[in-house]
């Protein structure tokens, strides 16, 4: 992809934070980075939480109605999120991945029940490196709640979360061999939690999956009433990675033109 781009003309900048997008006329100009440059552009993507769009435009340029139905937008639940390397090869996770329920057929995501009772999802973690792989990723449905009495410290964590954050890493633990014995003596490498979600990823309360699907809620679209502002990512058609793609394409589509993109991928055999 990083070829392809290059070979575009296009720049893949990181750790280059837009703090607002710039406006001229009534029409998107660029962007502003926390760096204080300012970069044109008649044109910005944006693949962001939509909840976090109102604090990146000026006031007074979203209708009031888009302004709440935007901050007023649910978000899917949180996780923690356990990294880890087991003793020996971790072959029950080879070619698929692994639901445990407390109701056979059903993975729910309840956060108001007690830990130990929760679903979580187990995959392998071999970045394809061979046909035996040691490390794996758990998931288990959090609440926000959970560490919200830590969330005005930012990234710098008291002593006071930092031992919680253990606890409930070995909690974790515990489960993940309860169930699965082939796991005993695995070594926890890393462990997130909703805030370490919220301010590495910049998701809402911690949202795993960003925006959320449900009844009644008229989730973005990627044409905005701004001209040059579209929108993309998981909250715009589904969410996770094929959500993300399938975004991609309606964003691409709106910008160039649905037939014209139809055509172009048709070529494609």
């Amino acid at each position: 992809l990083l070829d392809l781009l290059s070979e575009a003309g296009c720049a893949v900048r990181c750790k280059a934070e837009v703090k607002a997008l710039r406006m001229s006329s009534g029409a998107i100009s660029g962007v502003r980075l926390a760096s204080g440059e300012e970069i044109d552009a008649k044109e910005v993507i944006a693949t962001c939480n939509p909840t976090l769009l109102p604090d990146l435009l000026p006031r007074g340029v979203l209708r009031p109605a888009y302004l709440k139905r935007l901050k007023n937008l649910r978000q899917t639940p949180s996780a923690y999120i356990m990294f880890a390397k087991s003793r020996q090869p971790v072959n029950f996770l080879r070619g698929s991945n692994l639901f445990v329920t407390s109701q056979a057929g059903v993975f729910v995501a309840d956060t108001e029940c007690p830990l130990e009772e929760r679903s979580f999802y187990l995959a392998a973690a071999d970045q394809g490196q061979g046909p035996e792989s040691d490390t794996l990723v758990g998931i288990v449905p959090a609440s926000y709640a959970e560490v919200a009495e830590w969330e005005s410290a930012g990234k710098s964590r008291s002593a006071e979360y930092r031992q919680q954050k253990e606890q409930t890493a070995q909690r974790l633990y515990r489960l993940f061999v309860a169930n699965c014995p082939e796991l005993a003596g695995m070594d926890i490498l890393d462990f997130a939690t909703p805030l370490t979600l919220r301010d590495y990823s910049l998701a809402p309360q911690g949202a795993i999956y960003g925006v959320g699907r449900f009844l009644g809620q008229y989730n973005p679209q990627p044409l905005t009433r701004l001209p040059g502002l579209y929108l993309s990512g998981q909250a715009i058609a589904a969410p996770g990675l094929l959500g993300t793609v399938i975004a991609s394409y309606l964003t691409c589509g709106s910008i160039l033109g649905h037939e014209f993109l139809r055509g172009e991928l048709k070529t494609c055999r």
